[in-house]
């Protein structure tokens, strides 16, 4: 039968448990404040992480469209150095990355570099960015989760790239990357081995 220290512990630990939930409610609110939104009521762990990731993409995904891109310095400069970081990883992972750049950004600009591309086609690379960098950050290999560090990076650049080329949109944009920014941290935390469920 339980004992009262039993009952005591459980209590303890109940309690420890809404409190962190409750921290974590308002770190990620933190995140979609800059765009307007909250977590619903209820939600929270894993479930509150991809609400957030996907409420925050969709504020990204519906200003792109109005925007345009182009490899200009700054993008050159930015890959450069994530082919630099992709050195640190082993010849499978680096050969992998040099064929993410190329076929997921080099190649969808214009023929050597020059000109616009449109916002829908950003669109497309800033989501398999996404999706790919997502996927590798899962693994529980070191060296594949390094890659999806270096592609994560590679999507930061391009969100970098429109910024510089949309001087119009620059309120808004700052808006949604400060949102981001809250939410790596959280998201780098619930992805930690410690923790249970995305708490």
């Amino acid at each position: 039968r339980l004992r009262f220290y039993d009952i005591e512990y459980v209590t303890i630990k109940s309690a420890q448990r809404r409190g962190i939930e409750s921290f974590n409610t308002a770190a990620i609110n933190r995140s979609l404040a800059p765009i307007g939104d909250s977590l619903p009521k209820g939600l929270k762990g894993n479930a509150a992480i991809e609400y957030a990731y996907g409420k925050l993409g969709d504020a990204y995904d519906n200003l792109l469209p109005k925007m345009k891109g182009n490899l200009d310095a700054g993008l050159k400069q930015d890959i450069d150095a994530i082919r630099q970081l992709g050195m640190e990883v082993p010849e499978p992972q680096r050969g992998q990355l040099t064929r993410i750049i190329d076929r997921e950004v080099l190649k969808r600009f214009p023929p050597g570099g020059e000109g616009a591309i449109s916002g829908e086609a950003i669109k497309g690379m800033e989501s398999e960015l996404g999706r790919l960098g997502k996927t590798f950050k899962r693994s529980d290999n070191y060296d594949i989760r390094t890659l999806g560090g270096a592609v994560e990076e590679m999507q930061n650049a391009l969100r970098r790239m429109v910024e510089r080329n949309n001087p119009g949109y620059a309120a808004e944009l700052s808006k949604i990357n400060e949102g981001y920014s809250n939410f790596k941290k959280v998201q780098n935390a619930a992805s930690g081995a410690a923790t249970q469920e995305g708490v």
